[in-house]
């Protein structure tokens, strides 16, 4: 072998060399900044304190703060038909960003429903007091039920869970372990496992090692004893469709229903124009009829 191939195969292993390590370098980094900022990545609340209320899109309201069983304190907005006692409740779980002041035309439209509408802010959302993890979220949702329950006196088969995207994780939490089960369940946009929805975003990255946060929803909704309603879009560009079907697969209810909508993962309720509420109208005119 020559000098020039010698030299030529040492420049081409320094190369080769540097660029594993360059490239090793830029996985290790990216690794450790999940690590360090998974909080933020699926918990990006919005701290500051509600500016405005559902009053002033003309629903009438009552405020409330909920003690957790670890003593964290809820900001909880009721909004009541009237009389409340004659309508299903809605108790609303909302997605991972803002805080409930940003689900106004949600509400409306659940309160055109017939429904008596129960939400809240997790810990460290707005008025919220803590700092938000998996484990605190489920115990905001079982405080919440339990409000709903033994401070509003609703019977559990009056009230429908209904869950957005990470909420979905909430109201499956709560229907799985909840002592008598709801009239229904609504999971909306939710992901499957929140490793596999991690694994589909950073494909690259060791997500079970570093996750410190674990919301397995097909395991959970497969002990649900409730009918239950699965929305999602089928272009949905951050949670695909396939966690909807992993979902459905998994539910062991009689009554169990995927329906597909249309629009992004934010706006597939609305982009669905009125299909979204004349399902969730359907849903609880059929399953949450007050028997009182």
């Amino acid at each position: 072998m020559t000098q020039h191939q010698w030299t030529t195969r040492y420049i081409l292993y320094r190369s080769a060399r540097f660029l594993i390590l360059v490239l090793g370098g830029v996985w290790l980094g990216m690794t450790l900044l999940v690590w360090i900022m998974q909080e933020r990545l699926l918990f990006p609340a919005d701290r500051s304190s509600p500016t405005m209320f559902p009053s002033d899109i003309g629903i009438p309201f009552e405020r409330f703060t909920v003690e957790t069983d670890d003593g964290e304190q809820l900001d909880v907005w009721w909004m009541p038909q009237e009389p409340y006692q004659q309508a299903p409740t809605v108790l609303f779980a909302h997605g991972n960003a803002g805080n409930m002041q940003h689900r106004m035309e949600t509400y409306r439209s659940l309160r055109f429903a017939g429904a008596n509408v129960l939400t809240f802010d997790y810990r460290g959302y707005g008025d919220s007091s803590g700092r938000p993890s998996a484990d605190g979220l489920r115990k905001d949702g079982e405080a919440i039920w339990a409000f709903a329950r033994d401070h509003l006196h609703i019977p559990a088969e009056t009230i429908i869970l209904h869950g957005r995207s990470l909420g979905g994780a909430v109201a499956i939490h709560i229907a799985a372990k909840a002592e008598h089960p709801p009239a229904g369940l609504i999971v909306e946009s939710a992901f499957a496992d929140l490793h596999q929805a991690a694994r589909d975003s950073f494909p690259f990255l060791p997500i079970t090692w570093v996750a410190r946060h674990q919301f397995p929803n097909s395991e959970r909704i497969a002990t649900v004893n409730a009918p239950i309603l699965i929305m999602h879009s089928q272009e949905d560009e951050m949670i695909g469709y396939h966690h909807a079907e992993q979902l459905h697969a998994a539910t062991t209810t009689k009554d169990a229903r995927l329906v597909p909508l249309r629009g992004s993962h934010n706006h597939g309720w609305t982009d669905a124009n009125g299909d979204w509420t004349n399902l969730i109208e359907s849903f609880i005119k059929e399953h949450a009829i007050n028997k009182d």
